[in-house]
């Protein structure tokens, strides 16, 4: 069945049907039952697609996702996709590799052109100085856990984040003032870096820093393979990683070496991703406000959409929660 035979079964036109479809206004009580009807009895169901060809727009949000192989965006995904469906909405959730502002412009574009989307949600990516490009993008874009380095206007686009700089001030110091003072890093983010840097000056602590092997490399095998170049060569007593991901892979490498945790050496992580709950020992970490992020995300975009209200910037913080991996030392 087709809108054609229900408008035919009805007695009405095919736009009559198409606007008690879409629940608009200007059809009578009586003509709508009828249509209503026809429809029920014969299961008719709406092409969405072909619907999509006559509007502006669709009734769906896009959640572009920039590395979706890292755990931590699974609980974010999860909560989104629930707080969406409490807003009737429907989600096109798309993935691309991790990369910067180019591509994440490019397939923004794309999906845009094929979906006509009520609105994005950016999870992850970086943007350096070709962010701006997104306003070609005529629907309302929520950046999520996003890195961008130029914020001379932020009037286009809507953001919540944790600041990253402060949030590595306030490892390092908490790393410090716990009395370690060999210590290495591991992961690469420029702002936390930044901040750690900072403190550690601060403290007069010079830290061993260990790159990735492969760019953005956030995993577990990458954590490990990290760990284990750092404690060939040196001891410390306190191994500093960017993410849980990468903590995790320290963890299975001090082991590896025999090494007591943390009674030989102490391993942290950042961000309080579920699997960290779930190690022996017990990951110790700096847990971002999972709920939080979402639940700003969400409410800025709808209310923006619904046209309640205006672009929004959000910096959240993390909470340190202490696992069994990490201890004081004198």
């Amino acid at each position: 069945m087709n809108i054609y035979d229900i408008a035919k079964l009805a007695g009405v036109s095919k736009s009559t049907v198409s606007r008690v479809i879409n629940g608009h206004t200007g059809v009578s009580e009586k003509t709508r039952i009828i249509v209503e009807k026809a429809i029920d009895e014969f299961a008719y169901i709406p092409n969405n697609s072909a619907r999509s060809l006559s509007s502006l727009y669709t009734d769906t949000v896009v959640l572009m996702v920039c590395g979706i192989t890292n755990p931590f965006f699974s609980k974010i995904i999860s909560l989104i996709l629930e707080k969406m469906y409490e807003h009737q909405t429907s989600v096109s959730l798309h993935s691309f590799d991790p990369g910067f502002d180019a591509n994440i412009v490019d397939a923004a574009v794309s999906i845009c052109k094929e979906k006509r989307p009520r609105g994005i949600i950016l999870l992850g990516g970086i943007f350096e100085e070709n962010h701006h490009l997104l306003k070609l993008i005529n629907v309302p874009i929520v950046m999520v856990t996003t890195t961008v380095y130029s914020t001379k206007d932020k009037t286009w686009f809507s953001s919540v984040r944790i600041d990253d700089g402060k949030e590595g001030e306030k490892v390092a110091e908490f790393v410090c003032e716990n009395g370690h003072r060999k210590i290495a890093v591991i992961g690469d983010h420029y702002f936390r870096e930044a901040g750690m840097s900072k403190i550690f000056n601060k403290f007069g602590v010079n830290v061993k820093k260990i790159k990735l092997d492969i760019d953005r490399a956030y995993s577990f095998c990458s954590g490990e393979k990290a760990a284990m170049k750092l404690l060939e060569k040196e001891s410390y007593t306190c191994l500093v990683c960017l993410s849980d991901v990468l903590a995790i892979g320290a963890l299975k490498a001090a082991k590896t070496k025999r090494l007591s945790i943390p009674e030989d050496i102490s391993i942290i992580g950042f961000d309080g991703i579920e699997n960290g709950a779930f190690t022996n020992p017990m990951l110790s970490t700096f847990v971002q406000p999972f709920e939080e992020i979402v639940e700003k995300s969400v409410s800025t975009l709808m209310g923006i959409i619904e046209g309640k209200s205006f672009h929004k910037h959000y910096v959240l913080q993390t909470k340190f929660e202490l696992g069994e991996s990490f201890c004081a030392r004198r």
